[in-house]
């Protein structure tokens, strides 16, 4: 595929027709990827040819108009270089982003890259803002690093930046705080919601909180460990996160409880369940899972209790985000 050969390929990427991306696995580390063309199929009269190999990696913006790449190629002198493109996807223009150490996001209105910056001094940040029109780096934020955690707004003119416990919102255009806050332990994942001043939080504890201008104004908890990520939706007022057990759990932004939890197995079963134990799964999900108890500890079979808490109505409802106050589901007896 390559213009050079690619050999050992693991994955291809075909962003859309005439773009072909081939990540390959050599015998040895460190992992490589070879770009063969991102943009028209047909090279213009005069074009010089891509470079074969890079290391490093692809990412497309949620536009899916610009495809970002990382690229391991020679400079006039032949010497090696890593070089990192915005590629605009209907044309093929290349944008290189310089002195863009490792890409984070691409701005929802794909106007910025946020990633970490090249420095001597600091291998490992700060983070800084890049133009993909111009290439140019805009503005680096000299108090994060490369464990800082990110997020922009939907309308791409405020950027979230927590780190450990501390966080800041503060304006793309200039760089300016609008508001800081603190968290009770270390985040792990940030995003916003609706607008530019509410924003959700995941720590490593499994903790969830919603912060709006600052001021704290919901919180939850989970037993699944590390938040990893968020999805938010917007229109419905839900967070879906994806913890360390590999549970995806649904949230209410606005009081922090969780409205059911996801969990897919590897045999293809899978189930959803309330916190308080109704659910609804596939056919032999119940032979997946098992009650609890305490004092002693003691796992009793699922299956027991499939008549009275098997119930897609109530889940589905929940999911839905409708009021159950009257519908109380109680934990079953310790069996005997």
């Amino acid at each position: 595929v390559s213009r050079q050969g690619v050999r050992n390929a693991e994955t291809v990427m075909i962003p859309a027709p005439g773009e072909v991306a081939v990540a390959t696995q050599p015998t040895s580390y460190p992992f490589r990827t070879c770009v063969v063309r991102v943009g028209p199929s047909e090279p213009e009269a005069g074009e010089p040819a891509d470079p074969a190999c890079v290391a490093g990696g692809l990412a497309q913006s949620a536009s899916e108009r610009l495809t970002y790449i990382h690229v391991h190629t020679l400079d006039d002198t032949r010497a090696p270089v890593w070089r990192d493109y915005a590629v605009e996807r209907a044309t093929g223009k290349r944008v290189e982003l310089r002195d863009l150490d490792e890409l984070k996001r691409f701005t929802p209105d794909d106007r910025h890259v946020i990633g970490l910056a090249k420095e001597r001094q600091r291998p490992q940040g700060p983070l800084g803002i890049w133009s993909t029109s111009t290439g140019a780096l805009v503005r680096k934020f000299d108090d994060t690093n490369f464990s800082t955690k990110v997020a922009v707004s939907p309308d791409s003119t405020v950027i979230a930046l927590v780190h450990e416990r501390r966080g800041s919102v503060r304006t793309i255009v200039d760089g300016r705080e609008l508001f800081s806050f603190k968290i009770d332990d270390e985040a792990s994942a940030v995003a916003f919601l609706d607008d530019n001043h509410s924003l959700a939080i995941g720590t490593i504890g499994g903790a969830f909180s919603v912060h709006k201008k600052g001021k704290l104004s919901a919180a939850g908890s989970s037993s699944g460990g590390e938040i990893k990520t968020f999805v938010v939706d917007s229109t419905s007022g839900t967070v879906a996160t994806l913890s360390r057990d590999g549970a995806i759990r649904i949230w209410n932004a606005a009081n922090g409880t969780v409205r059911a939890t996801l969990v897919d197995f590897h045999d293809g079963e899978s189930i959803a369940f309330t916190p308080a134990g109704a659910y609804v799964g596939t056919a032999n999900v119940s032979d997946r899972v098992a009650w609890a108890y305490d004092a002693p500890t003691e796992l009793f079979s699922f299956e027991q209790f499939d008549q009275s808490y098997r119930n897609p109505s109530l889940v589905a409802a929940r999911l839905a985000g409708k009021r159950l106050s009257l519908i109380h589901i109680s934990e079953p007896t310790r069996p005997y």
